[in-house]
């Protein structure tokens, strides 16, 4: 059951405190992002107005002892990270009602939201992302860490444009580099072969296999594997089953690249030291290459909006003969209950001058019966007075 957050919590003062000395005092400011079990908010520090993405997990979802040992070691692992591209730990403290993980605030939010609002990324673009991402991960394998978790929404933009790579909520700490985790998880479009089947185990390398999603979806817009069920989706991860569509221009280095990575068997897969050395990485692409993909999406974008428009007129054209057809049924009704109404008051009017031809003749034979009353009373008089 997630936290419903009330408009009066928002202008709640959070304190930390401990053993009963407050800490720090922060305002619980607007939603930043949500999760299956938390939601972040952005914190103002009261005594210097610093601002902090706070990762709040309610304490009711903690319902278990495996909650308990997770939110533990993401804290412990994010708390020793210390990297220019990895989003940094600020603070963590409680309180009755929730668990809050202080963050550095990353006031571009995610690179989901980049790649939603242009489409795809130019190449050269998913060079200068991919670089900051694999040196990354380079230190946080160092630290004997797999995130478990690398997709678009939990890299995030810095101020100055940096990625720096956060949400550490499944990562887990290895006791050495030859250990095997066999837990199935992370996000359906990004989990490797190898994580889900849970038998084999996975390392490093699961991490690696998302990079390569990663560097799809940035190109393309969308998830190599993606389908409308995580069944299919993974049926297709299972059986490598993707590929570039030919609408999308993609260059020859960056599709070698992904093959590469996105390899069945985690041994196959390159190191994040040689990705670094390939091709598609060390290339400097052309300023007119750039300008040519610019020129593509403007293209792309303007065949979108005429779409958009003909969909809008076509829409408005049914729009309107639907409202021509309901007042071309409006009309006949009316003329149908027109015509029913003046023949109901002609029938009623006929029915009124035969009731009145009836009374007439009524009239004429009570006059008539009358008549005959009084003649023969009148005869009958003119017998007696005879008599």
């Amino acid at each position: 059951m997630d936290h419903i957050v009330t408009a009066q919590e928002h202008k709640k003062i959070i304190e930390h405190v401990s053993n009963g000395t407050t800490i720090a005092r922060y305002s619980w400011g607007s939603l930043l992002g949500k999760g299956a079990m938390s939601r972040c908010y952005l914190f103002h520090k009261l005594s210097s107005s610093k601002k902090y993405a706070a990762k709040i997990i309610p304490k009711h979802t903690i319902t278990s002892f495996r909650h308990k040992t997770r939110l533990d070691s993401e804290i412990n692992i994010h708390k020793k990270l210390k990297h220019l591209h990895v989003v940094n730990f600020i603070d963590y403290f409680e309180d009755s009602n929730n668990h809050y993980i202080l963050m550095e605030l990353c006031e571009e939010q995610t690179l989901l939201k980049k790649v939603k609002s242009m489409k795809r990324l130019s190449e050269r673009e998913v060079q200068r992302i991919l670089k900051q991402l694999i040196d990354a991960i380079i230190y946080i394998h160092s630290q004997q860490v797999i995130h478990r978790d690398l997709k678009l929404d939990n890299l995030f933009i810095s101020k100055g444009g940096d990625i720096k790579v956060g949400d550490f909520g499944l990562a887990c700490q290895l006791k050495s580099d030859h250990e095997k985790k066999r837990t199935l998880c992370g996000t359906p479009n990004y989990i490797s072969p190898e994580v889900l089947d849970c038998k084999k185990g996975h390392s490093y390398e699961a991490d690696i296999w998302s990079i390569g999603v990663i560097i799809y979806t940035m190109l393309i817009g969308r998830p190599p594997f993606e389908t409308t069920n995580v069944k299919d989706t993974y049926h297709r991860i299972r059986h490598n089953h993707y590929s570039f569509p030919e609408r999308i221009r993609v260059s020859d280095a960056a599709k070698k690249l992904i093959s590469k990575i996105l390899s069945t068997e985690p041994s196959d897969r390159p190191s994040l030291e040689s990705i670094l050395c390939d091709p598609f990485v060390t290339n400097i692409i052309s300023a007119e290459a750039e300008l040519e993909h610019q020129r593509i999406l403007r293209q792309e974008a303007e065949e979108k909006r005429q779409r958009r428009l003909r969909q809008k007129a076509e829409e408005e054209r049914q729009l309107r003969l639907h409202r021509e057809a309901e007042e071309a049924v409006k009309a006949d009704s009316d003329r149908l209950r027109r015509r029913q109404e003046a023949e109901e008051a002609t029938q009623r009017r006929r029915q009124q001058e035969a009731e009145e031809t009836a009374q007439r003749r009524r009239r004429q034979e009570a006059e008539e019966e009358t008549q005959r009353r009084l003649r023969q009373e009148a005869k009958n008089n003119k017998c007696c007075v005879i008599m």
